[in-house]
């Protein structure tokens, strides 16, 4: 019976997973003294909007035409610290937390900015169900920053992992 069954098609053609390496790019560019931003309505809209938009594209199934995406490729960022790990695919301006082992994820990155100020560093939780928004930072904060202001903050919006339901909450 176990002889019998097979893989589901298209996983013999994928390619084989490997390690996640350190980073062997130059080092994440954290800024001196990263500060929580205060709320702001229009980073609470514009996050979950943003955060709307990309996890409609994720449910989109690429043209049958379409030649295959190239995998993203990861390098793991200094020490994993007991609650996370520290990974990114590229620049020094932005990263992803990955939280114990629970398919939860905390993205880093450059915001947008609807006027000519500098655009906040957002932070997003994504959880199973949902994206949560939180402050942002006036710079790229540290691993133990984004996690301190995760655990102990509040988010300032959030968007349904299927992007129809958004929820603003910056009070």
């Amino acid at each position: 019976m176990i002889a019998a069954i097979g893989w589901p098609d298209g996983v013999a053609e994928s390619p084989a997973a490997v390690p996640i390496q350190p980073c062997a790019l130059p080092p994440l560019a954290f800024a001196k003294r990263a500060k929580a931003k205060k709320l702001d309505m229009t980073d609470a809209l514009i996050g979950s909007v943003l955060a709307g938009m990309v996890s409609s594209k994720a449910k989109e199934p690429p043209a049958a035409d379409a030649p295959a995406a190239e995998p993203t490729s990861w390098c793991r960022e200094g020490a994993a610290g007991p609650i996370y790990a520290t990974y990114r695919s590229g620049g020094t301006d932005s990263y992803v937390l990955a939280l114990a082992d629970a398919g939860r994820t905390i993205s880093v990155a450059p915001g947008i900015s609807l006027d000519d100020k500098q655009p906040p560093v957002a932070i997003y939780l994504n959880d199973l169900d949902r994206t949560l928004v939180y402050p942002g930072f006036d710079g790229l904060p540290r691993p133990d920053q984004v996690v301190a202001a995760v655990q102990k903050g509040s988010p300032i919006s959030s968007t349904s992992r299927n992007g129809k339901d958004i929820t603003i909450d910056a009070k």
